[in-house]
């Protein structure tokens, strides 16, 4: 067998691993749904947020994805239903720029100043959600597997009115099941106050 060969059936297994991991999330993206629900969150962002691009290759291949929640009754069809209470994210990453961390999922509390919005968050927002991890303009505090993160002067302008976030990972793969999406997620999610910012 070629060596040209070999690494054609590299890339069709490559190929074939990635879309099975991609309808694995989507199974996942609908348990949270699910669960969420139960527990008294409803999605804010019925598609989840993600980075794709048509001129940066990296936004070729999707690997960071963010569901927004709320706990309310019914889903949000408007900015004003949702204007006064805390924003709710889990995030998935398949990768970082390091490749040492496994896939991780973090639940996250954001808090923004939401006159800055006069919309409900679109599939497009995702870098004002994902961007106060990585940039280095935040004041950002990563301890082990916690998270808090602060804007600061003109940030909160330039991020559709950001202000905080804390955040906690937990390994994806952790999270296998209904009761650890309930207990892992979402009474996680019920874990975050911000006292510790």
């Amino acid at each position: 067998m070629s060596m040209v060969q070999n690494k054609g059936e590299h890339i069709i297994q490559a190929a074939n691993l990635l879309k099975e991991t991609y309808e694995n999330l989507n199974i996942l993206f609908q348990e949270l749904d699910r669960v969420g629900e139960e527990q008294g969150y409803v999605t804010i962002t019925p598609r989840f947020m993600r980075y794709k691009s048509d001129t940066d290759t990296h936004g070729w291949l999707i690997t960071n994805f963010i569901k927004l929640y709320v706990k309310a009754e019914t889903v949000p069809s408007s900015i004003e239903e949702i204007r006064d209470l805390p924003w709710y994210g889990v995030m998935v990453d398949l990768t970082n720029d390091d490749g040492e961390n496994l896939p991780m999922l973090s639940i996250i509390r954001y808090q923004f100043d939401q006159s800055f919005w006069q919309r409900l968050p679109a599939v497009s927002d995702h870098w004002t959600f994902y961007t106060p991890f990585y940039e280095d303009d935040f004041d950002i505090t990563h301890n082990e597997n916690k998270w808090s993160i602060l804007s600061g002067g003109n940030l909160k302008k330039k991020h559709s009115g950001f202000e905080k976030l804390e955040a906690v990972d937990i390994p994806l793969f952790d999270v296998k099941s209904p009761e650890d999406v309930r207990s892992k997620v979402f009474e996680g999610l019920d874990k975050l106050d911000f006292k510790n910012i």
